[in-house]
C-alpha cells in the first residue's frame, strides 16, 4: 500500500522523508536523526580500516628499519674481550706449529729409522764405497771453501771449517778400522752441515 503525505494526503514515494507536493517532513526529527548515523556506519568502518591499515604498515616498515639500524650500527668492541681473543688466537697458532713440529719430528724419526734398517741390511763392499765417496766430495768441498775463503775469512768462517775437517780425519780413522757406523755418522754430519750453511752447485 502506497503511503500518503500526513500533511496534504498525497501519494509519497516509500523512504521518502519530505512530500515532494508541499515539502513538508512526513517522518518526525527524531527519527531523521536516527537514519542518518546509520548511513554513514559502513562509511565509518571503511575509513577505519583503510586507517588501521595505514598505521600498521607503517609500524612494520618502521620496526623493520630500527632492526636493520641495529644491525648495521658498529658495535663497541669491549677491550677485555679484545684482548683475550687476540690471546686465544695466539695461544692457537703456537699449538699449531707445536703440532706441526712434533709431526716433522716423528716423520724424521721414521725416515731416520728405515734409512737405518737399509744401512745395516746394505754389504760391506757397498758401505766402504759410499763412505769413501762421501769422504771425497766432502774433502773437495771443504778444500774449495778454504780456497774461496782466502783473505775474506772470518774466525767464524775458520773455526768452522777446522771443526769440519776434524771430523773428516776422525771419519777417516773410523774406516780404516773397518767402523763403518761411526764413519757414516761423522760423514753425513759434515754433508748436512756443509748442505746447510754452503749448499752444493748443481752442475750446469
Amino acid at each position: 500500500m502506497q503511503s500518503l503525505c500526513p500533511h496534504c494526503e498525497k501519494p509519497i514515494a516509500p523512504g521518502a522523508i519530505l512530500c515532494m507536493s508541499c515539502g513538508s517532513y512526513v517522518v518526525k526529527m527524531e527519527e531523521k536523526k536516527r537514519r542518518w548515523p546509520l548511513a554513514i556506519a559502513p562509511l565509518v568502518v571503511v575509513l577505519a580500516t583503510v586507517f588501521l591499515v595505514i598505521w600498521f604498515n607503517k609500524r612494520a616498515e618502521d620496526v623493520a628499519a630500527e632492526a636493520h639500524a641495529k644491525l648495521s650500527a658498529p658495535r663497541a668492541v669491549d677491550p677485555a674481550m679484545l684482548k683475550q681473543l687476540e690471546q686465544e688466537e695466539r695461544e692457537q697458532i703456537r699449538a699449531e706449529e707445536r703440532q706441526k713440529s712434533i709431526q716433522q719430528a716423528r716423520q724424521k724419526r721414521a725416515e731416520q729409522v728405515k734409512a737405518d734398517e737399509k744401512w745395516h741390511a746394505t754389504p760391506v763392499e757397498e758401505k766402504s764405497k759410499y763412505l769413501k765417496d762421501l769422504l771425497e766430495k766432502s774433502q773437495k768441498r771443504i778444500a774449495s771453501l778454504q780456497k774461496n775463503a782466502e783473505g775474506l775469512s772470518t774466525q767464524d768462517l775458520v773455526t768452522w771449517l777446522a771443526n769440519l775437517e776434524s771430523k773428516v780425519t776422525a771419519a777417516v780413522t773410523f774406516l780404516d778400522a773397518g767402523q763403518h757406523d761411526q764413519a757414516r755418522g761423522l760423514l753425513e754430519g759434515v754433508k748436512k752441515e756443509l748442505d746447510e750453511l754452503a749448499p752444493e752447485q748443481a752442475a750446469p
